[in-house]
C-alpha cells in the first residue's frame, strides 16, 4: 500500500505541474520530459495508479490539440519498442506518436523512420496486436514519404541496410508487407467495400492494410502526412528499389510493380527486375508453388483471390523459365484447361480472364486484349514444356491438352469457324493447331496411334474444311507434318 501511496503522490504532482503549464511552450517542456515515464506507470500493479495515469492522459490530450504543442516522438517511439508487452502503454505510445507527427520536421522523420523499422519484424513474436501491427505498417509508409534514399547503386545505397540496422527479419516483413501494398485496389464505388478483396491478396491481408474497414486512411487528406494509395504504393516501390532489401526479398514485389497499370509504379518494378531476375533461382518449388498460389488463387478459410489478368501474365513468363514448373502437372492441367475454357453464359471468362466471384462478373469485351495475351502466353508456356518437360510430364499432360485444344477450336466452330472471328482469335486457334502436332509428338506414341487414327482424320478433315483464314492452312499443315514426322518412325503393329 506504501508503494500505491507513493506513486499516487507522484502522479498528483505531476497532474498539477502539467495544469500549471502557463503556454504551449511550457506544457511542451514538462511533456517532453514526462510523458514517457508517466505512461510506464501504466504497468503498474496497482489499478487506482493505472486509473490515475489514463486520467492525467484525459486531461493531457485536451491540451495537445495546438500544433504548437510538440511531444517526444523518438522517446515515444522508442519506449514502444522496449514495452510491445504492454497493451495501454502500447496504446498511449502510437495515441500521441500520431498526434505529433504532423508537428515535427522532415529531419526527425527520418530519425522515427530509422526507430519504427528495426525490430519491426518481431512483432508478431512479441505479442502486439494485428490491429496495431497494421498501425505500424501506416506510419512507416507515410513516414517513408519522407526520406532521402541515396542514388541507385551508390556505395550509400549498397551500405543502407547496414547504415539502418535492419536485420533479416525486418526486411523480411517490410518486403513482404510492401508487396503486398502494391496489389491493393480500393473497391469502386458501386462495389461495397465489406464483399471486396484486392486480387492476389487474402481477406485478412486486404483487412490489415485497409485497417479493418477503414478504407479512407488511404485517400484522406486530412493532414500533411496523408498520403494516398496512390503515392504509399510509389514510396513503397522506391523503398523496395533500394539498398534497404536484397533481390531475393523484392522479385514478387517487383513483380507486382512492373504489372500495374500506373506507368510510374511498372517502371520502377521493371528497373528492379532488371536486376532481380538474373539471380532469381526459377528451379526452386517454393517460388513456383507461389507462383501458381497467386496465378490460382487459393480455396477454404480465408482463400486468396487470383491475380489481376496482367500480373497473371507476367507470373506466367516465368513459368516460361522454369523446367521444374513442368513437374506441377495439375497446376499446368488446370491453368491449360482453365485458359482455354469458352467464356460462361453471363459473359464472364474463367480463371485466366475473369476476376474473383466477389468482384462480379467480369465483363469479356473489355478485357478481350488481356485475354488475347495471356492465351498466347499460355500457348508460349506449352511450346516450352513440350521442348524441356520430362517424359512422365508429358506423357501425363499430351493427351488431355490435345483434347482442350481441339474442343477449343471447336467452340469457335469445326472445321471452319462458326461466326467472323477476330484478328486475335485467328490467331490463337492457328496456334492452337500447331501446338496439338507438337504435343502430339512430344506426348505418348498411343496420342497419334490409337485405334482409330481420329486425331489424325480431325486434323486432315480441318486441313480441307478450315476456311476460316487464308493462312490456317498452314498452321494445319505444319502440325500434320510434325504428327507425320513421328508417324512414320513408329512400329505400327502387324
Amino acid at each position: 500500500m506504501a508503494d500505491e501511496a507513493k506513486e499516487l503522490s507522484l502522479l498528483s504532482k505531476l497532474e498539477l505541474r502539467i495544469a500549471l503549464a502557463a503556454d504551449d511552450t511550457a506544457l511542451t517542456t514538462v511533456l517532453t520530459t514526462y510523458l514517457c515515464p508517466l505512461l510506464l506507470k501504466l504497468n503498474s500493479p496497482h489499478v487506482a495508479v493505472r486509473n490515475k495515469v489514463v486520467s492525467i492522459c484525459t486531461h493531457i490530450n485536451t491540451r495537445v490539440t495546438p500544433e504548437s504543442v510538440i511531444l517526444p516522438v523518438q522517446a515515444l517511439l522508442t519506449q514502444f519498442k522496449e514495452h510491445s508487452g504492454v497493451a495501454l502503454i502500447r496504446y498511449f505510445d502510437l495515441l500521441y506518436i500520431n498526434k505529433t507527427l504532423d508537428r515535427i520536421g522532415k529531419v526527425e522523420k527520418e530519425k522515427c523512420f530509422e526507430i519504427f523499422i528495426q525490430d519491426v519484424g518481431a512483432m508478431e513474436t512479441k505479442g502486439v496486436p494485428v490491429e496495431q501491427r497494421a498501425h505500424v505498417l501506416h506510419l512507416i509508409v507515410t513516414l517513408s514519404n519522407f526520406m532521402t534514399l541515396p542514388g541507385r547503386g551508390t556505395e550509400k545505397d549498397g551500405l543502407l541496410r547496414e547504415t539502418l540496422k535492419i536485420t533479416d527479419e525486418d526486411a523480411n516483413w517490410l518486403a513482404e508487407w510492401f508487396g503486398k501494398l502494391l496489389l491493393l485496389q480500393l473497391p469502386p464505388k458501386s462495389q461495397s467495400p465489406k464483399n471486396w478483396v484486392s486480387p492476389g491478396l487474402t481477406s485478412s491481408e486486404h483487412e490489415f492494410l485497409t485497417f479493418f474497414g477503414k478504407e479512407t486512411i488511404w485517400t484522406s487528406q486530412s493532414s500533411t502526412n496523408s498520403v494516398t494509395l496512390a503515392q504509399s504504393r510509389r514510396i513503397a516501390a522506391q523503398m523496395l528499389a533500394s539498398g534497404m532489401f536484397k533481390d531475393s526479398e523484392r522479385f514478387f514485389p517487383a513483380v507486382f510493380a512492373s504489372a500495374d497499370t500506373d506507368s510510374v509504379l511498372s517502371d520502377i518494378g521493371d528497373d528492379m527486375l532488371k536486376r532481380v531476375v538474373p539471380n532469381t533461382d526459377f528451379e526452386d518449388r517454393v517460388l513456383i508453388s507461389r507462383i501458381f498460389e497467386l496465378f490460382f488463387g487459393t480455396t477454404g478459410i480465408d482463400a486468396r483471390h487470383a491475380a489481376r489478368p496482367a500480373l497473371r501474365l507476367k507470373l506466367l513468363s516465368y513459368l516460361s523459365r522454369s523446367t521444374i514448373s513442368t513437374t506441377f502437372t495439375d497446376e499446368v492441367a488446370r491453368m491449360i484447361d482453365d485458359g482455354l475454357s469458352p467464356a460462361t453464359m453471363d459473359g464472364s471468362d474463367t480463371v485466366m480472364q475473369g476476376m474473383p466471384t466477389t468482384h462480379g462478373s467480369v465483363n469479356r469485351k473489355s478485357h478481350g486484349l488481356e485475354e488475347t495475351k495471356l492465351r498466347a502466353g499460355l500457348f508460349n508456356y506449352i511450346r516450352y514444356l513440350a521442348r524441356v518437360g520430362s517424359s512422365e510430364s508429358l506423357h501425363k499432360l499430351a493427351s488431355g491438352i490435345i483434347e482442350r485444344l481441339k474442343s477449343f477450336v471447336e467452340d469457335q466452330g469445326h472445321p471452319k469457324a462458326a461466326y467472323t472471328c477476330t484478328t486475335q482469335e485467328l490467331e490463337s486457334r492457328a496456334f492452337a493447331y500447331e501446338i496439338i502436332g507438337i504435343m502430339a509428338k512430344a506426348g505418348p506414341s498411343e496420342t497419334i496411334i490409337e485405334p482409330n487414327l481420329e486425331l489424325l482424320k480431325w486434323l486432315f478433315n480441318s486441313l480441307s474444311g478450315d476456311t476460316s483464314s487464308s493462312s490456317m492452312s498452314i498452321s494445319i499443315d505444319q502440325a500434320l507434318s510434325t504428327m507425320l514426322s513421328t508417324f512414320a518412325k513408329q512400329n505400327l503393329p502387324g
